[in-house]
């Protein structure tokens, strides 16, 4: 589970001047068709919910909680029963399994923190940002690094990426928002790609934007 996995993908998968007649639109010549994230997910790990009629967030579906808890309850389970009969005098098996234990409860929790941090779509407020904290509450939301203003989205953009590690093989679908100057930030990557599709044409059709649909 620990194999590093990357990229394959060293050329887009769509030309930029094809993209751009495919699309109709010149900016999307100005923009990068490589994966944005590195890596992903082969199981689906974001759903899209509408909160009401003016917000729409990604947030961690179950699959992505129930992995990452395997991982947490794991290494914690390692981790007390290790403690609770720690020996006076510790072999190199003995702090083996404490680092080990260590290792799974951090990446879990780790997991389960970022993978719990929303994706967030505000027409009221009129900003997407990633972020635990209300944007509208922050007082220099220029600073955040996973934010824009919705008038500066220009496009959605979905692209794949196949991934390769010791014992993995799949692709991983990005969900990329194109802003008005050709820059990308990344919203959700993962490997449903039917979930994607339809999470890119509602997040598309919410925001008014067109979909650029290179998967």
């Amino acid at each position: 589970m620990f194999a590093k996995l990357a990229s394959k993908t060293d050329k887009p998968l769509i030309d930029p001047s094809s993209a751009a007649a495919k699309f109709g639109d010149p900016l999307a010549e100005k923009t990068s068709w490589l994966p944005l994230k590195p890596g992903g997910a082969n199981f689906k790990t974001n759903i899209l919910k509408e909160i009401h009629p003016g917000r729409l967030e990604f947030r961690a579906s179950g699959g992505m909680k129930i992995f990452s808890g395997i991982f947490a309850v794991i290494g914690i389970s390692v981790l007390a029963v290790k403690l609770a009969k720690f020996p006076p005098h510790p072999h190199k098996e003995d702090w083996f399994l404490l680092a080990f234990g260590a290792l799974f409860a951090l990446v879990g929790l780790g997991m389960l923190f970022f993978g719990s941090i929303p994706a967030v779509f505000d027409k009221h407020h009129g900003y997407y940002a990633k972020t635990l904290k209300k944007p509208e509450g922050i007082a220099d939301i220029s600073a955040m690094k996973n934010h824009t203003k919705l008038n500066r989205i220009h496009a959605i953009q979905l692209i794949s990426e196949f991934c390769s590690g010791d014992k993995s093989r799949y692709y991983s679908y990005e969900l990329n928002l194109v802003l008005e100057d050709g820059s990308r930030l990344n919203v959700i990557d993962h490997g449903n790609v039917e979930a994607v599709r339809a999470d890119a044409k509602k997040l598309a059709g919410f925001l008014g934007k067109p979909l650029w649909d290179a998967i």
